[in-house]
């Protein structure tokens, strides 16, 4: 759904752009947003380490209260699956079979030594026996030798079995390992069968009871077994998970009170209290029941921590009493922005809505404030915001600011969203879904309020929001999902993401205006005038198309080149356009476009951003254009001091042509081939995305170059290439000595 359509009427005439300057680019605003919940948690020497499900990671030493982003740089598709702490060092294990290693869990730092021998997949579990790291992966179990600082191999699963692992688990002094069969080992070299009683099924987790030599198993599907040392097969247990998904099982104990956890994939946490002869469902809030989720379970002085989410909007909860009370624990971890709106003016507002709550800042983004909305967390966690709307309304010309919201209905603010009320009288159910919503100004300075509903189609009010009527028309029980009103008489609505309709009647009648988006998935629209002439945006799963004669007719005008097999279901734009006077800018999926032109060509403006992004939404406020990033909070761009764009080519594509080669001095050479002359841009930032050298800011005519590049030992660089048919960025080694 879109989340943040700011009316850009109420900004101030602004001119043309200025000629941009040298080395202006994005920057990161200090927002505390971040990701989804936390998939795992991990603890030792009082210093907490959380991970996301979207490659980045979170540290905490206030006892999970406060989470303070870490700077480790990962694909957006990756992420940090295991952790431990050995030989005096902290270490982390991507699932691309990456590893990191910290001496104070905050400093990171990759290690380059080649990993040949588990290079084909990421670790599934590390264990430390004794003076040993032991390392598990698909195939292999890996020993770290600390002399040599590599991996050796200590064990090819596929010596003993015929399948690979899919599971692995130390307990009870005991290593287990599941392939077709189960497999148990004193010292992680001789395996014994040992799946009699539970033959092939997937497991999902494995645990001794403390004091005890019973063993309990658990299947994805709903099943658990136990069985006691001694015991020649394993034997069926409690049957309340018939039915349910089983994701994990983790034991806590604090002197002798020993508490046994399930974690469901969609019912909850479950505890039982009796070694697991019966079982009850934890409740983090009343009414979370079955949306709560553990992430986490650690032991740390004679105390254990529970760790949880308790919906699927992302808000962390903290346990030390074995989940009877919980507290909230999301300080500085409050998930992805999903709107932004902007009041223009002295202080510039900002606003931004993320797992319910609402941030403001009239710093700039570099200090936000949390925006009390709803008082309970039924209330706000059950909250969320799809559009902003800012307006000025009245004869007074007062600013407003309305917010579309997915359980409340319409909410309005008349001081710059400190304080919030409903407006959702004479539209049935105050919880209606709201997707958007749009102004109409008459020529008398009155105004109609549009909103866009989920299955109800769209609502109209003529007394300031007031009260609304629902128009029975060609959309009545529509899903709408966008609305954009032209300079003219024209609105536009977007409806279940695959036609566009057109009103003239101020949303009374509609007619379909969709003749060149047949077959389109449809996410966005956004009306612009420039230079006299009107037109209509819309963004789809195949690129951005404009049409100049109220939707008549439609032209594909930026090709979406770049990410051919993006699913934009998964990346759905959330507010895909924006726009300061004469300049329109657009995002696509994981790049930024401008265009000087009214849309007819574009180039790119990603100078500074990380290299692995998913883009949510966009907007103008003020003098920045500010942009919000899927799992990397909110950024921000100086409007007027934008580096040299390159103008794409036709034939731009997204191809392998930027290349590294190392020397054997051990600097980098970069390498690339022109086809015809281009401009050229060759820059290398560090993994905070600072600008450190543009070795190459020019036109360059048809040909091949190389550039050198040499940086401090064992850091790691990104260079970015642009041209006019390609871009790519990689990442090399400095090695200067």
């Amino acid at each position: 759904m879109k989340t943040c359509r700011t009316i850009f009427f109420i900004f101030l005439a602004i001119a043309l752009l200025l000629p941009f300057g040298a080395n202006a680019q994005w920057e990161q605003t200090n927002g505390p947003f971040s990701s989804s919940y936390f998939r795992t948690v991990w603890a030792d020497n009082n210093m907490f380490l959380g991970v996301p499900v979207t490659g980045s990671m979170f540290i905490s030493t206030d006892d999970c209260f406060t989470w303070e982003r870490v700077d480790i740089v990962l694909n957006h598709l990756d992420e940090i699956r295991v952790f431990t702490y050995f030989d005096n060092k902290y270490w982390a294990f991507s699932a691309y079979a990456r590893v990191f290693t910290s001496t104070d869990g905050k400093n990171w730092v990759e290690m380059i030594t080649p990993w040949q021998s588990f290079n084909e997949a990421g670790v599934q579990k590390a264990f430390i026996w004794g003076n040993q790291l032991l390392l598990f992966n698909y195939r292999y179990i890996l020993e770290y030798n600390v002399d040599s600082s590599h991996f050796q191999k200590l064990k090819d699963f596929r010596d003993i079995s015929n399948s690979y692992i899919i599971g692995s688990w130390y307990t009870g002094g005991k290593f287990f390992v599941q392939t077709d069969k189960l497999w148990i080992s004193p010292d992680a070299l001789t395996w014994t069968d040992y799946s009699e009683g539970i033959g092939g099924q997937e497991l999902t987790g494995i645990v001794q009871i403390p004091g005890t030599t019973k063993i309990l198993a658990i299947t994805k599907y709903g099943e658990l077994f136990y069985r006691n040392t001694g015991d020649i097969a394993w034997q069926s247990g409690a049957t309340v998970f018939n039915g349910k998904i089983l994701r994990s099982i983790t034991v806590g104990q604090k002197d002798t009170a020993v508490h046994i956890y399930i974690n469901t994939e969609s019912n909850g946490i479950w505890k039982s209290s009796d070694n697991g002869g019966s079982w009850v469902q934890i409740q983090i809030y009343p009414g979370s029941g079955n949306k709560c989720r553990l992430t986490g379970l650690v032991q740390e002085n004679m105390n254990y921590y529970l760790i949880a989410t308790g919906t699927s909007r992302s808000l962390q909860f903290k346990s030390v009493d074995g989940g009877l009370t919980w507290t909230e624990s999301s300080q500085g971890f409050y998930g992805t922005p999903r709107a932004i709106c902007g009041l223009d003016g002295k202080d510039s507002i900002i606003l931004t809505q993320v797992n319910g709550r609402l941030f403001r800042t009239n710093t700039k983004g570099e200090n936000w404030e949390l925006v009390p909305f709803f008082e309970d967390y039924a209330q706000y966690l059950s909250l969320s915001i799809d559009e902003f709307l800012s307006i000025k309304e009245g004869p007074e010309e007062k600013e407003v600011i309305y917010a579309a919201t997915h359980g409340r209905g319409i909410v309005k603010s008349y001081d710059k969203g400190l304080n919030w009320q409903a407006y959702n009288s004479n539209y049935g159910d105050p919880q209606t879904y709201v997707n958007c919503i749009v102004q109409k100004k008459r020529p008398d300075g009155s105004q109609v309020l549009l909103v866009g509903t989920v299955e109800l189609g769209i609502m109209r009010s003529v007394d300031d929001g007031i009260s609304w009527s629902v128009l029975q028309n060609q959309l009545w029980y529509e899903n709408i999902e966008d609305l954009a009103v032209s300079s003219g008489d024209a609105i536009y609505a977007l409806a279940d993401y695959k036609a566009v309709y057109r009103s003239k009647d101020e949303g009374m009648n509609w007619t379909l205006a969709n003749n060149g988006l047949e077959g389109k998935t449809i996410v966005d629209l956004y009306h612009y005038d420039y230079e006299n002439q009107s037109y209509i945006f819309a963004s789809t799963d195949d690129g951005v198309f404009r049409s100049a004669n109220e939707g008549e007719n439609w032209e594909m005008v930026l090709p979406d080149s770049i990410n051919q097999n993006s699913n934009l279901w998964q990346n759905l734009l959330n507010s895909s356009f924006s726009h300061y006077g004469d300049t329109l800018y657009a995002i696509r999926f994981s790049d930024v476009y401008w265009s000087h032109n009214g849309g007819s060509s574009w180039s790119l403006l990603n100078m500074g951003l990380p290299e692995h992004r998913q883009l949510s939404a966009c907007s103008v406020v003020g003098d920045y254009l500010y942009l919000s990033l899927r799992f990397n909070g909110i950024w921000k761009y100086k409007i007027g001091s934008k580096t040299n764009a390159v103008p794409l080519s036709p034939n731009y594509t997204n191809g392998d042509c930027l290349h590294a080669k190392t020397l054997a001095g051990g600097s980098t050479l970069l390498q690339f081939n022109l086809e015809s002359a281009s401009p050229v841009r060759l820059n290398v930032f560090d993994l905070q995305g600072r600008l450190l050298s543009t070795l190459a800011d020019t036109n360059l005519g048809a040909g091949s170059y190389s550039y050198a590049w040499s940086g401090e030992v064992g850091k790691m660089y990104i260079c970015t290439l642009e041209t006019a048919f390609c871009r790519q960025s990689r990442k090399v080694f400095g090695a200067k000595d």
